[in-house]
């Protein structure tokens, strides 16, 4: 006798929503969500916010997208999408810090069939606007923020730690969910330049290089040393190591590996396979060959001072140019072969 096929539409709702809470890839979630409009509508938000006293916490991922088999340019496409508060889903360049625009109906992005590799999270704090002013009215503060990740033991995922650089102090400020309010810190060595996790925990570098992270008291844990002069400094994690880019002088960086044991900076001559993505409210790393371009061992960042705003700077030669010199990586922002 042939069995009945299950309908798995007809799932129970809070079994739905207890598996999505499980996902930790916000990919997965997606596809999860996509299923259909039962899975969806009994599923955790995609990208939720968190309220953080008069700041709202948003989550987005940095997908890169790789074009369906028939398509002639085979370079994947680097996006970061996030939601806004009204539900919409929002593509942008994740080295910009120009607004987002929203993917509406008329413009279908379809990640259920294409091949997606998901490169991480980025967390920006917003300020909220004033109850009695219109949102349209209102300048949005965006920050970046080091968010730490707890599960708790129902298996959520929660965000327990914000670590973040103060605008107007350039002091570090951390906000505890579990005590409600933000802490600057006392710590004398103004200003720091950037924030990340690692292992699992905030971290900030100072623009001389020392680099601390929040530990379970109100004083910071030293990580690493001071390292060379005070020039901008941006953190990278990548493959399980902890990078610290150095600004030298315009258009010129310098690279270096957190040595845990010694809590020192180890420059790095050679990046190998992986190429480093700097921007003010984003920084991340990925390897040459799932972005298919011709060589990796390079530096992308962003500077209004280079032409187009963003330039590439391979280790080995030691000199910059802009993105439109590099056919290869200039087509990762391509993102009219989205649509």
């Amino acid at each position: 006798m042939q069995q009945p096929k299950a309908d798995w539409s007809q799932l129970p709702k809070e079994l739905l929503h207890q598996i999505s809470e499980r996902l930790d890839s916000p990919l997965y979630l997606l596809r999860f969500r996509s299923v259909c409009s039962w899975w969806r509508s009994s599923s955790t938000p995609l990208f939720p916010l968190h309220k953080a006293s008069s700041y709202f916490l948003s989550k987005c991922t940095i997908f890169l997208i790789m074009p369906p088999p028939h398509h002639p340019i085979q370079t994947p496409i680097l996006v970061q999408i996030g939601q806004d508060r009204r539900g919409r889903l929002l593509l942008s360049n994740p080295l910009s810090c120009s607004p987002s625009f929203p993917i509406y109906c008329s413009r279908v992005l379809d990640l259920y069939n294409l091949p997606v590799i998901d490169l991480g999270n980025v967390f920006v704090l917003h300020r909220s606007p004033p109850a009695h002013r219109p949102c349209h009215r209102y300048s949005i503060v965006m920050t970046k923020v080091a968010a730490a990740i707890t599960v708790s033991c129902q298996g959520k995922q929660e965000v327990s730690i914000l670590l973040m650089v103060h605008q107007s102090q350039n002091k570090l400020t951390y906000f505890r969910f579990s005590e409600g309010c933000w802490t600057i810190t006392p710590e004398e060595f103004p200003p720091y330049d950037d924030v990340c996790v690692f292992n699992g925990r905030p971290c900030a570098v100072h623009f001389a290089g020392r680099t601390v992270a929040v530990g379970s008291g109100p004083d910071l844990d030293l990580v690493a040393k001071p390292v060379l002069g005070k020039n901008r400094k941006f953190l990278v994690e990548s493959e399980g190591s902890l990078l610290l880019v150095h600004k030298r002088r315009i258009f010129t960086y310098q690279v270096f590996r957190l040595d845990e044991k010694e809590r020192s900076w180890v420059e790095v001559k050679s990046l190998g396979d992986r190429v480093l993505f700097l921007g003010d409210l984003c920084t991340f790393s990925a390897s040459a060959s799932d972005l298919r371009v011709d060589r990796g061992n390079c530096v992308v960042f962003e500077d209004s001072n280079m032409k187009g705003g963003v330039g590439v700077f391979p280790l080995d030669v030691g000199q910059a140019s802009p993105l439109s010199d590099h056919p290869d990586y200039s087509r990762l922002f391509d993102y009219n072969r989205l649509f």
